[in-house]
Formats: structure tokens, C-alpha cells, sequence
């Protein structure tokens, strides 16, 4: 590459930029975040890859690492329309259909995260719509829909594909949630556990929804645990998951640190 072509390549990418940080027509109203850095727009995706003038890669890469860099943890409370964050991850997928990384952890922020629910359920459903057989989005889907929006149905859907395609690596709690899903029975704290263990060991380190589910799990082994140590008292685990042992309280066994109890959400009707 010439020092013309570099110049070029350059001049394009920060006229982008540019545009983007600027641009204000009607027909892309600005979504605004207290905390979030750049001012995200609604642009449309034929808009976004004119503008991206063959940098659609370089740029792609820009915008994931200052939405990462950015991103706030403050829930999104619109019910009217998704966050900030959303349009962020909407422009970078327009940019790079194939950006994996987007929709695997893009998806976990804004579900578990932002609360973003009809954002996280678009960028799932995107991402299914380019890795339609991959195991971890089937995975994530099915959480999302299942922990997150309390919606048993849908998220069946998607476990049964994960058994379906992916039967020789498939856990087998999934089977047993799938059994209790159809039976109309919550899935039990134990197939909860071990979704959440799954979809925490696979989050980035130091990441917030890596935190925030730990929270989860802590949670969870902390009330099977003490509802063992309280009740039977056998063959149960004297730690808490940090490696705390539970102490006796007025004559109860308790956490030494405070946990509240975990469940799923009710599923919201639209009407």
C-alpha cells in the first residue's frame, strides 16, 4: 500500500467517524446514554456501508472497542425503544454481519447487563440469522429467553436445537430442563446452576456480566446449600463457593455475606 493509498484509507475512516459523531437527520433521531461516550444513532445499514467507503472491517473494530470501552451498567428502563448501546452494536453488525465476538458477548451485556431486552433478543436473533448451528448463541438465546424474559416457550426452542445439533457435546441438564419446561415445572435451582455456571466460565474476565452472574451462582449454591445444612445435614457443602464456610446463626446456618434469593422473571404480556 502507497503513501496515497494510506492517506485515503485514513481521510475515509475519520470522515466516518466524523459523520457519525455529527450527523443529525430527522430520520435518524439520537439515542443518548448519561454515561455511554459516543452519542449512538439510529442510521440506516445502506447508509452505514456508503459511509464506510470499503472500511467497513477497520471501522467495525473501532466502534466494538469503544462500545466496550464505554458502555455504562445503567439499566435501560425504555419500554418504548432499546438503549443506546443497541444502536452501537446495530452499526457494527451493519458494518461486519460476520463480527461474532458482537453477538456472542454484545448479546450477554445487553440482556444481563442493560436489561435491554428487546435489544439483546435482536442481536441473538441476528446472530442466528449468520451462525444459525452455533452451540454457544443457541446457548445464550435460550438463557435470555428463559432467565431473562421468563418465556419457557421460546427458550425451548432453542435448547432443543442445542440436543438436536450439538447432541455428542450437549450437557445433559439441558435434557432435564427441557423434560421439566414441557412438564410445566420450573427447571429447579440445580439446571439454573449449571446454565448459569456455563454461560459465567465462558464470559470475559473482569467483564460485568461475568460479576453479575457470579452473583447469580453465588446465589443459587448458597440456598441449595442452606437449605441442605438446615434440613438434612448430610453430604452437604460446609463453603460457600468462595470457600466461606456457612456459620451458625441463632441456631440457623447462614452465609457470611449477604445473597438474595435468585428466580426467574415472570414473562411480561404485550398486548
Amino acid at each position: 500500500m502507497n503513501l496515497k493509498s494510506i492517506q485515503l484509507y485514513l481521510l475515509s475512516s475519520l470522515l466516518l467517524v466524523f459523520i457519525v459523531l455529527l450527523y443529525k437527520p430527522s430520520t435518524a433521531p439520537i439515542i443518548k446514554s448519561k454515561q455511554e461516550g459516543l452519542i449512538a444513532l439510529k442510521l440506516d445499514k445502506e447508509l452505514v456501508n456508503v459511509l464506510a467507503v470499503g472500511q467497513q472491517r477497520l471501522l467495525s473494530s473501532f466502534f466494538w472497542i469503544e462500545s466496550m470501552l464505554n458502555a455504562d451498567h445503567e439499566h435501560h428502563n425504555d419500554e418504548k425503544d432499546m438503549s443506546a448501546l443497541y444502536y452501537k452494536y446495530k452499526t457494527i453488525v451493519d458494518l461486519d454481519p460476520y463480527f461474532y465476538e458482537l453477538y456472542y458477548n454484545g448479546g450477554i451485556y445487553l440482556s444481563i447487563i442493560k436489561d435491554d431486552e428487546e435489544g439483546a433478543t435482536r442481536i441473538y436473533e441476528r446472530g442466528l440469522s449468520i451462525y444459525p448451528e452455533d452451540y454457544y448463541l443457541l446457548m445464550n438465546t435460550g438463557f435470555h429467553y428463559y432467565f431473562e424474559l421468563g418465556d419457557s416457550e421460546n427458550s425451548q426452542i432453542y435448547f432443543q436445537k442445542v440436543l438436536d445439533l450439538h447432541s455428542k457435546t450437549a450437557p445433559t441438564y439441558i435434557t432435564v430442563l427441557l423434560a421439566k419446561m414441557k412438564a410445566q415445572n420450573e427447571g429447579g435451582l440445580e439446571a439454573a446452576r449449571l446454565i448459569i455456571y456455563e454461560t459465567w466460565k465462558n464470559s470475559p474476565e473482569d467483564s460485568p456480566q461475568r460479576k453479575k452472574l457470579f452473583h447469580r451462582l453465588y446465589a443459587i449454591q448458597a440456598e441449595m446449600d442452606l437449605e441442605c445444612l438446615n434440613n438434612s445435614g448430610a453430604k452437604c457443602n460446609p463453603k460457600d463457593i468462595e470457600g466461606n464456610p456457612y456459620i451458625l446463626k441463632d441456631g440457623s446456618y447462614v452465609a457470611q455475606k449477604p445473597w438474595k434469593k435468585f428466580r426467574l422473571k415472570k414473562r411480561k404480556n404485550k398486548n
